[in-house]
């Protein structure tokens, strides 16, 4: 049989594509529509007798479509939110609480985190704080407790671009915070609570935690590292340690992900059918793998998917089917949202199955026309005999192949035999760097929607950072559970080694990324970039001028997109005053009838002698949002009005986020304010800004109040 051969398929062979496309617009639908769980089942019955296999293709498939969309709005229904649990009780009041812990505790500096459930459907996430000095409180899974604490609800910042932290925490059954005074006793009463499986689950994701600290004891960057990237334990990660990564577009190379999974997995069921020789027995031992992987990571969203589609793909592969990559996430999509719906409104998920849409239907497509026949050519190319069962498009290269081995040959004297390994080599070699920068390009284009939507960036150094970080990733996700596994410390050096290399090369990248950030898009042109990729997609099979002009069409958009041209959205005429809601403190947005920006403090989370620093960064993600949904980009002046935690903590992101042409700061003067600013990498705008802040300080304090 010839040993490379062209696979003539249809242009599109994924059945399971439509349904998953029905599936997503019926949860869409369910979400404005006022559809009950029987019409939806009325309508799954409709359009589902007319989608069996008789009549014209083009019925049934459009029926079979509906009928998904139908099964999705009975989804919705079927899951439809119960009403949220209350307590009586106000957040000023001291109750006793009392639970059983459902999530293990995450230790941090004078914190200790966990997750209890009140009632069944019914949890808070409870914050022990903790003395200097005093060792958190050896709290495990399924353990009943009861202490003292105050209670309160998860609270939204009433802004247009504000996370909405209530509905994710909803979705989880989690719908308060309690918090304990520092140093408070918690009292375990006897009884175990829980399940015997989540218990097992718990009890293997705080051995790998430990077997990590023990293997990277006294290097807190690895160990806390190590941990996020092969467990996902990420409430330790300091921002600096991260931030690189996600100026650089890479963050999902650190952050566990489905990629790890995929990675390790598919070399492990490389492993095993090489030691054991034994397909069925491979494929069992791999899926095993896969599932420990994600039941370590704690079932993590990303993983849980990543999980599901291997699983596909190892059921295939045990029947001797060839797998599609849009027919895989097709069904793992339908699945998921039949038993989640809500995930399809979370970026994770969105992010997540638009990279893999990206790779199957735009990446697939074009490695198929342009790399995959060379590659076929350069194989094996001294056998000429070979050259009749492959189309002449790769015989010709075949040919040509052997000449340039033959020709290299003469010069250098070496045999050709080797020439051509060498030759085959390098062809791979080239095009396997060719596919990882293009892969990389592509699945960044397709993602610049979501990224601006979310994260409001788009990393040009992330074309060329990916093909860097991305393969250390995989290898200290390789090397990093073989080290976990087997508590070799030679392998931990290697894993730590190409973490360190990693980040070093984050580091490098991030320093040669402008540092831009991106307003939301216009609707108009969320529509036209959206519509531009589907039509690109659908013609990446096809060659001629409408596949490039598709190609043109999305690069153009994409480049708008990132550009932003666009004026902020001001009423020019008149005085606007908005009061951003930060919670506690102040950030107040002035724009004069001349269109100036003029923004009063910039919100911020109180800080308390001996307890952690938050997380929460109110500059970055409350205001500067709320700046973005408006087309903000730069501030005229950015004023402070005294410098307490809760009206300039998110003064340092403001000016790095929109680069003021003023800053004014009150009569404490400027020195604190642009020492904390220059640190992170806004010199420019403090210096600009020093000297008539520091001439002005006591009338602009007066001008700013």
């Amino acid at each position: 049989m010839p040993e490379f051969t062209i696979d003539r398929q249809p242009a599109w062979n994924e059945p399971m594509l439509v349904p998953a496309v029905g599936v997503v617009c019926g949860v869409m639908v369910a979400r404005v529509a006022p559809f009950s769980i029987s019409e939806a089942a009325l309508l799954l019955l409709f359009f589902g007798s007319f989608a069996l296999p008789r009549g014209a293709k083009w019925r049934r498939t459009s029926c079979l479509g509906f009928a998904a969309a139908a099964l999705g709005i009975a989804a919705v229904r079927y899951h439809a939110a119960e009403p949220r649990p209350v307590i009586d009780a106000t957040a000023q009041e001291t109750v006793i609480v009392s639970g059983c812990i459902v999530e293990p505790p995450v230790f941090s500096e004078n914190r200790e985190q966990f997750t209890m459930e009140l009632e069944p459907g019914a949890r808070a996430r409870v914050n022990v704080n903790l003395r200097e000095g005093q060792p958190p409180p050896p709290l495990r899974y399924g353990q009943r407790v009861e202490f003292e604490g105050r209670i309160r609800a998860p609270h939204n910042y009433g802004n247009p671009g504000a996370f909405d932290i209530e509905g994710y925490l909803a979705r989880r059954e989690i719908f308060w915070n309690v918090s304990t005074r520092t140093g408070a006793d918690i009292t375990v009463q006897s009884g175990e609570c829980g399940n015997r499986f989540d218990a097992a689950l718990f009890s293997l994701r705080a051995l790998t935690l430990d077997r990590l600290a023990a293997l990277y004891a006294g290097d807190e960057y690895k160990t806390i590292m190590m941990q996020a990237v092969l467990t996902g334990e990420n409430t330790r990660l300091e921002r600096a340690w991260i931030d690189h990564y996600k100026r650089t577009g890479t963050y999902h190379a650190l952050v566990i992900s489905g990629i790890h999974l995929t990675v390790l997995a598919g070399n492990l069921l490389w492993l095993f059918r090489r030691s054991t020789g034994r397909n069925g027995l491979s494929l069992i031992l791999a899926l095993l793998a896969a599932w420990t992987f994600a039941l370590s990571a704690g079932m993590m969203a990303p993983v849980a998917r990543a999980a599901g589609g291997f699983t596909i793909f190892l059921i295939a592969q045990w029947w001797f089917r060839a797998t599609h990559i849009l027919n895989t996430l097709s069904v793992v999509v339908i699945v998921f949202l039949l038993v989640d719906p809500g995930q399809l409104f979370e970026g994770s998920f969105q992010l997540s199955v638009l990279s893999v849409l990206a790779i199957g239907a735009l990446a697939a497509p074009l490695f198929e026309a342009i790399t995959q026949p060379i590659v076929g050519g350069f194989r094996n190319a001294g056998d000429a005999l070979r050259d009749i069962d492959v189309p002449f498009s790769v015989a010709r290269k075949r040919v040509e192949a052997r000449l340039l081995a033959e020709t290299i040959s003469l010069w250098t004297r070496i045999p050709e035999s080797v020439c051509q390994k060498m030759l085959e080599f390098t062809v791979r070699a080239g095009l396997s760097g060719y596919e990882t920068f293009m892969l990389s390009a592509i699945v960044q284009v397709a993602l610049a929607l979501p990224m601006a939507l979310y994260f409001h960036r788009a990393s040009l150094s992330g074309l060329a950072a990916n093909v860097v970080i991305v393969p250390l990733m995989n290898g200290v996700v390789l090397v990093g559970f073989a080290a976990v596994v087997t508590g070799i410390p030679l392998l931990a050096s290697a894993a730590g080694a190409m973490l360190s290399a990693s980040r070093y090369a984050a580091e490098f990248f991030a320093a040669i990324e402008p540092d831009w950030r991106i307003p939301d898009p216009p609707v108009w042109l969320a529509i036209a970039f959206t519509a531009a990729l589907v039509i690109l997609a659908l013609l990446a099979r096809r060659a001629g001028a409408l596949r490039w002009a598709a190609l043109t069409l999305v690069i153009g958009l994409f480049a708008l997109l990132v550009a932003h041209p666009f004026a902020p959205v001001v009423d020019r005429g008149f005085l606007e005053v908005t009061t951003i809601d930060v919670g506690q403190g102040d950030s107040v947005l002035i724009v004069t009838p001349e269109g100036k920006t003029v923004l009063v403090d910039g919100g911020g989370v109180p800080q308390f002698k001996g307890r952690p620093k938050p997380r929460l960064d109110l500059g970055e993600d409350v205001v500067s949002a709320y700046l973005w949904t408006r087309s903000f980009q730069k501030l005229d002046v950015l004023a402070l009005t005294h410098a307490h935690e809760d009206h300039a903590g998110g003064l340092v992101s403001l000016i790095a986020n929109f680069r003021p042409s003023e800053l004014w700061v009150g009569a404490m003067g400027d020195s604190e304010v642009c020492g904390a600013c220059v640190r992170r990498r806004s010199a420019t705008a403090c210096e600009s800004s020093r000297e008539p802040a520091a001439k002005n300080s006591q009338s602009a304090a007066r001008k700013s109040a």
